[in-house]
């Protein structure tokens, strides 16, 4: 019986320990670019509670959902926790496109939640 509900707990457990572990989406980048302090190759996993900043060449954030943030020269945005939550834009510029689904920005205390075009891609 014990052993039945060990099982149990273990198949309720581990699902959702790999769901926190899915990465965001993955960094592109020519110059120099770090992901929580460190510097990363293009191509490099972005994941929830990960801090990005982009050098002097800027980066893309290409997000696993469909879409892309483009960080300008010099710039940083945080993903949180809880990325449904939003993308935090630290520092400098960005640009967003998501032809998937809603996306929700976070700029000191400003919210910015939009509805992307179909085609373009654009937020309304």
């Amino acid at each position: 019986m014990h052993k039945a509900i060990k099982g149990l707990i273990i198949l309720a457990v581990v699902p959702c320990m790999i769901a926190a572990t899915m990465p965001v989406g993955s960094l592109t980048s020519s110059g120099n670019s770090t992901v929580s302090g460190v510097n990363v190759p293009s191509g490099t996993a972005v994941f929830p509670g990960d801090v990005i900043a982009s050098g002097q060449s800027g980066a893309v954030l290409n997000l696993a959902q469909g879409g892309t943030i483009q960080l300008g020269i010099d710039s940083q945005v945080r993903i949180p926790s809880n990325p449904s939550k939003g993308i935090e834009i630290v520092k400098g510029m960005s640009r967003v496109q998501s032809k998937s689904r809603e996306l929700v920005l976070l700029a000191s205390d400003w919210r910015l939640q939009g509805q992307p075009d179909a085609k373009s891609g654009q937020f309304t």
